[in-house]
C-alpha cells in the first residue's frame, strides 16, 4: 500500500473514533446500557484500529527490510559478476603473460636439444623441458578449473574418430612406458562405433590426465585402457571407457574425498609425486558436462581403476570415410613423423616480442622456410603494401600474433582482408591467450587457424602446411637439390674451427652461424689485448673472467684450439707461479686464426 493511501486510511479511522466519542458524550443522559454496549464496542474498535495501524506500520518496516536486502543481494549479484569479469581478465593477462616466457623456454630448449651437446647437458635440458612442460600442465589445469567453475567452458559437437583420439593417448605415452619398464596396452571392443559425434578434445584431456595420473604412480606392470558399449541404437550410443593401472592404489579412507578440487591422497603423494589436485577433478566435471560420471576402484598396493560412461551420437555422415578396421588388444609404438616438406615457402612472422621472434625463426628456419619479420600489425601492413606493388615478392603465409603494441593481430588482420584486399593468404594466429572465445574472435577477424603458445615446432609446421597450396611443397627429389644447393660453395673446413660440429649444433642454419660470427667478431676480436691490459694492471679477477668466457665460447664454436689456449691461460692468471705472458701470446694467435674464420663464413653463408 502507498504512503499516501496508508495516510488517508489513518485519518479516517482517527475522525470515525472522534465521531463516535462526541456522539457518545451526547448520549450520557439517555439509556444507560445502551450507552454502556456502545462505548464497549468503541473500546474494542480503538483497540483494532491501533493494532491494524501498528501491524500495517510493521509491514512497512518488514518490506522496507526486505527491500534493503533485494537491494544489497543485487549489489553482491553485480559484485560477483564484476569479480568474475575481473578474474576472467586476470587470467587472460596472467595465461598471456605466463605463456609467453614458456613459449620461450620450451622452444629454445627443444632446439638446444638438436645440437650436439654433451650427455650431461642434454640431461639438464631434458629436465628443463619436462619440468616446463609440467608448468604448462598446472596452468592449463587452473584455467580449465576456472572456466568450469565459472561455466564458461563449452563442449564442442564435431564428428570425430574413436581411433584417432586412442592413437594420440598412444604417441603421447607409449615411448614413456616403454622407457620405464611399463607395458601399455589398449582393448577395444570390437562392437564400439569408430565414428562418434562429440568433444574429442575434452575426451582426450580427460583419458590424458588419467593416464598421466597412472603413469606417474605405476612403477612396473601396466596400465590398460578400456572402452565398450553400454548401450546403442541407430542414432546413438553409450560408451564405458576405463583406465587401470597396477600402481601404488590408493588407500579406502582417501577415496571419498579424492575428486575434490585441490586434494591429493595424502601429503606424502604430494610431497612424492607432485601436482596441483585439480587433474582428477577436472575430469570429473569434465565427464559431468558431458552428460557421464566418473568412479573409481582402488585398493592400496594394489592399482586403481577410474572409469566413466559417455553417450556420443553416432556419425552416419560420412560412412567408410575411416578405416574400420579394429583390434581386440593392440599396442602402438610411437612414430615420429617427417615434417611436411614446404621448403622455401615465404613467411611473414608478426611477433613484437624479440625472444619469440628469435625462436620462430628458428623453428621456421629449421623447417627450411624463407622468413621476413614484423614488430606489430602496422609494421606487416606496411611490409605487405610493398608485394603489392611488386618491391618485394609475395608472402605464402602470415603467422600473426594477437596482442601487440600499436597495431594488434586482430585489427591488422582485419585490414589485410578488407584494406590490402588479400583474402587468399593463410593468416594464422599465433596466442599466449587461452581463454573462452579466443580461437573465435581469431577466425572473426578473418584468421584461418590458430596455435596457441608456447608453440609446438611440430604443430606450428603441421599447420603452415595445411594452407599452403600443394603446388609449393617439395618432393624428395626437390629436397634433396635444395640440400645440394645449400652445401655448394659452402667450405668444408676452416683453419682452427670443426665447422662440421659447428654446423651440427647449429642443425645446419647458415644465417644464425652468419649472425652468430659476426658478433664474435664485434665483442671478442681483440679480447686478448683486454685481458692482457687487465693483467699488466693487476686486475687478474677480470683478466680471468674474461679468458673463461673465451674458453666457453670456443667450446660452442668447436674451436678447440682456441679452447686449449683459453684453458691453459685462465690456469696460468690463477696460479701466483703461472707464465701468463707466454700463454696470451699463445693465446692471441689461435685467437686470430678463428677471427680470420669467423670473417670468411659471414661472407659466404
Amino acid at each position: 500500500m502507498e504512503a499516501s493511501s496508508k495516510n488517508t486510511l489513518f485519518s479516517f479511522e482517527q475522525k470515525v473514533v472522534e465521531k463516535a466519542e462526541a456522539a457518545l458524550a451526547k448520549a450520557e443522559s439517555q439509556d444507560a446500557p445502551l450507552r454502556e454496549e456502545f462505548e464497549r464496542l468503541l473500546e474494542q474498535y480503538k483497540k483494532i484500529f491501533k493494532q491494524s495501524e501498528r501491524l500495517i506500520r510493521l509491514s512497512d518496516s518488514q518490506q522496507q527490510k526486505l527491500n534493503d536486502a533485494l537491494e544489497q543481494l543485487e549489489n553482491a549479484k553485480e559484485m560477483a559478476d564484476s569479480a568474475n569479469r575481473f578474474k576472467s581478465m586476470f587470467l587472460a593477462n596472467m595465461s598471456h603473460e605466463i605463456r609467453t616466457p614458456m613459449n620461450a623456454i620450451i622452444g629454445l630448449t627443444s632446439l638446444a636439444l638438436k645440437a650436439e651437446v654433451s650427455p650431461k647437458v642434454r640431461e639438464y635440458l631434458n629436465t628443463v623441458q619436462i619440468s616446463a612442460h609440467s608448468l604448462l600442465g598446472i596452468i592449463n589445469d587452473i584455467l580449465d578449473f576456472s572456466k568450469i567453475e565459472a561455466g564458461k567452458l563449452d563442449l564442442e559437437s564435431v564428428a570425430f574418430h574413436l581411433e584417432s583420439v586412442m592413437g594420440y593417448i598412444s604417441d603421447l605415452f607409449s615411448e614413456r612406458a616403454a622407457n620405464s619398464g611399463v607395458e601399455l596396452l589398449f582393448h577395444i571392443d570390437e562392437d564400439v562405433p569408430r565414428q562418434l559425434v562429440g568433444d574429442p578434445l575434452r575426451l582426450g584431456q580427460i583419458l590424458v590426465n588419467l593416464t598421466g595420473n597412472a603413469m606417474k604412480f605405476t612403477r612396473r606392470g601396466k596400465i590398460e585402457i578400456f572402452a565398450n558399449v553400454l548401450e546403442i541404437d541407430s542414432k546413438q550410443t553409450t560408451i564405458r571407457f576405463q583406465v587401470s593401472d597396477t600402481g601404488i592404489g590408493i588407500a579406502e579412507d582417501q577415496l571419498p574425498h579424492l575428486f575434490d578440487s585441490f586434494t591429493q591422497a595424502d601429503g606424502s603423494t604430494t610431497r612424492n609425486y607432485g601436482g596441483t589436485g585439480l587433474g582428477l577433478t577436472i575430469c570429473k566435471l569434465l565427464a559431468e558436462m558431458m552428460g557421464g560420471d566418473m568412479k573409481v576402484r582402488s585398493k592400496l598396493g594394489d592399482g586403481s581403476s577410474f572409469y566413466f560412461a559417455l553417450p556420443f551420437l553416432l556419425d552416419t555422415s560420412n560412412a567408410g570415410a575411416y578405416d574400420r578396421k579394429s583390434k581386440d588388444v593392440f599396442k602402438k609404438e610411437a612414430v615420429r613423423k617427417d615434417s611436411p616438406r614446404i621448403f622455401g615457402l615465404r613467411v611473414l612472422l608478426v611477433e613484437d616480442n624479440a625472444i619469440n621472434r628469435e625462436v620462430a625463426q628458428e623453428i621456421l628456419g629449421n623447417a627450411r622456410l624463407v622468413t621476413e619479420t614484423a614488430s606489430n600489425g602496422r609494421h606487416a601492413l606496411e611490409i605487405l603494401r610493398r608485394t603489392l606493388s611488386g618491391e618485394t615478392a609475395p608472402f605464402d603465409v602470415v603467422l600473426m600474433d594477437v596482442q601487440m603494441p600499436e597495431m594488434d593481430g586482430y585489427e591488422a588482420t582485419s585490414k589485410i582482408r578488407s584494406e590490402l584486399r588479400m583474402e587468399d593468404l593463410p593468416v594464422i594466429a599465433m596466442t599466449a591467450h587461452a581463454m573462452k572465445g579466443d580461437r573465435e574472435k581469431c577466425i572473426e577477424a578473418g584468421m584461418n587457424d590458430y596455435i596457441a603458445k608456447p608453440i609446438d615446432p611440430d604443430q606450428l609446421v603441421s599447420v603452415i602446411s595445411e594452407w599452403v597450396p600443394d603446388r609449393r611443397r617439395a618432393d624428395a627429389q626437390e629436397l634433396s637439390r635444395f640440400d645440394a644447393d645449400v652445401a655448394h660453395a659452402f667450405p668444408d673446413s676452416l683453419p682452427g674451427l670443426d665447422l662440421k660440429s659447428f654446423m651440427n649444433r647449429l642443425d645446419g642454419n647458415r644465417k644464425l652461424l652468419s649472425k652468430v660470427m659476426k658478433q664474435f667478431i664485434d665483442n671478442y676480436s681483440t679480447v686478448d689485448l683486454d685481458i692482457k691490459k687487465a693483467l699488466e694492471t693487476g686486475d687478474y679477477e677480470t683478466a680471468k673472467r674474461m679468458s673463461h668466457t673465451l674458453k666457453g665460447v670456443a667450446a660452442t664454436f668447436s674451436a678447440y684450439e682456441l679452447n686449449d689456449r683459453a684453458r691453459e691461460l685462465e690456469v696460468a692468471i690463477g696460479d701466483e707461479d703461472g707464465d701468463w705472458q707466454e700463454k696470451i701470446e699463445d693465446f692471441g694467435v689461435a685467437l686470430r686464426v678463428v677471427v680470420k674464420a669467423a670473417h670468411r663464413l659471414v661472407d659466404v653463408a
